[in-house]
């Protein structure tokens, strides 16, 4: 079986890829592809945020790492795959739809398409359903999002059997290698005394503000001064000069170079795979990381912070119901939160939340392709030309239209940032605020 992972940045990639595994793991426990039999391939749509070598590495990725523009999907989509696993924005995804629609009407087989989410799903639920809907296998992160989802499909007429509960992807992940069950969890707090580590998860937008990231700072370094035989981990998602799913305007580690004056010898900042360092950490803090669910995976006591407020614009709202809010000033008193296992089991820790669903209905569709003549039909999705005309009509478009010269500057701008100095690099970077985006 040959199997395509492609996406538009690290976080989408590390899903894909951690999907992709998964399958390969369950193929090989029931006998259905072993080894060289199951072959990944794995790439970067063209002007998205293409991860760097570096992010390759962290992700996992060995072997060739293809650049696919929008124009070469019908190419691509005929290059004898199997399985796509797609993750990306959702009029991108649709264009993958309807190449595979097209290719439906005449060939004897297509490949499955498989999305899903890179992580929690905080906002926009209806358009994403919405534009995921012909896909063939849609992976929904637990119990609360398949039903979600299950009512949006209903309500707009579309079939709901490519729903699958498939747990959070990137958490189904323990050191690289992919899990099918979790241990079990740690449900109380952590003993004021059994945190050595505390480690606070970085999201590139959230909060957005300057002010309100320079406060956390602020109160990670008051916990470091507070607690000075303890560790304290910014855990970074990406480098100033690297690009993610979301723009980050205010890197943290920049600011707290420039702009805190005392700082304390015991906190620092990492870059790297979270599991690595939830390996170590004792507490987990955040304000809506999917890095909280990982660490809960992991047995590793979690706050989420709500110094900001909750709402769906910090994403913290996800976390309503779990027991798990609290705040710099409690936290610092080590009156650390307990999670709620009844909320577990809803927002993707159930029984039945895991990516072997993901496997079986791949080889319940491979085995029904096989058995017929002709190619199976691409679902019925929401976004069509009766429908929704102008939104189908966009969708089609090349979505990423860059002349040459542009071009030519992301290569050079990505050449830059694998090899030259960092010094050289943070140039390259303060020149682009002055005059404007080179990306």
């Amino acid at each position: 079986m040959k199997v395509l992972c492609l996406s538009d940045s690290d976080t989408r990639m590390k899903w894909t890829t951690t999907v992709a595994a998964a399958i390969g793991s369950s193929f090989a426990r029931h006998g259905v592809a072993h080894g060289d039999q199951f072959v990944v391939d794995v790439a970067s749509f063209e002007g998205g945020a293409v991860p760097t070598s570096r992010q390759l590495d962290e992700i996992g990725v060995i072997g060739p790492h293809l650049l696919v523009s929008d124009q070469q999907l019908n190419e691509l989509v005929q290059a004898g795959y199997d399985v796509l696993i797609v993750n990306t924005v959702g009029s991108r995804l649709h264009r993958v739809t309807e190449v595979l629609r097209s290719l439906s009407a005449t060939a004897p087989r297509r490949p499955l398409l498989v999305t899903g989410y890179a992580g929690v799903v905080y906002e926009k639920h209806v358009e994403g359903a919405v534009w995921r809907a012909g896909a063939d296998v849609i992976c929904c992160n637990s119990a609360v999002d398949h039903a979600l989802f299950s009512g949006i499909y209903r309500s707009l007429g579309v079939p709901v059997d490519g729903l699958v509960r498939a747990g959070l992807g990137v958490v189904h992940r323990r050191n690289g290698t992919p899990v099918e069950d979790f241990p079990e969890h740690g449900h109380g707090s952590a003993r004021p005394n059994e945190v050595r580590t505390l480690t606070f998860a970085v999201q590139p937008d959230v909060p957005r503000g300057r002010n309100d990231r320079l406060y956390l700072l602020e109160r990670l370094a008051a916990y470091a001064r507070a607690h000075p035989s303890r560790s304290v981990i910014v855990k970074l998602r990406s480098r100033p000069e690297e690009a993610t799913t979301h723009r980050e305007r205010f890197h943290f580690e920049e600011l707290y170079r420039t702009r805190l004056v005392d700082r304390p010898p015991n906190l620092s900042f990492e870059y790297g795979l979270m599991s690595r360092v939830l390996e170590r950490t004792d507490l987990l803090v955040t304000i809506s990381s999917t890095a909280a669910l990982e660490a809960i995976a992991l047995g590793v006591p979690v706050a989420v912070l709500a110094d900001l407020g909750v709402g769906e614009g910090l994403g913290n709202h996800f976390f309503l119901g779990s027991g798990l809010l609290s705040s710099m000033n409690l936290i610092t008193q080590d009156k650390l939160p307990v999670v709620d296992p009844e909320w577990l089991r809803m927002n993707g820790f159930g029984g039945d939340d895991r990516l072997e669903n993901v496997a079986a209905r791949i080889l319940e569709l491979h085995e029904l392709q096989a058995a017929g003549d002709r190619a199976l039909p691409v679902p019925d999705g929401f976004v069509n030309d009766e429908m929704t005309p102008r939104l189908a009509a966009l969708s089609v478009e090349p979505l990423t239209v860059l002349d040459a010269g542009t071009l030519r500057a992301r290569r050079v701008r990505r050449w830059a940032v694998e090899h030259l100095p960092r010094p050289v690099i943070d140039l390259g970077i303060r020149a682009e605020r002055r005059v404007g985006s080179w990306r």
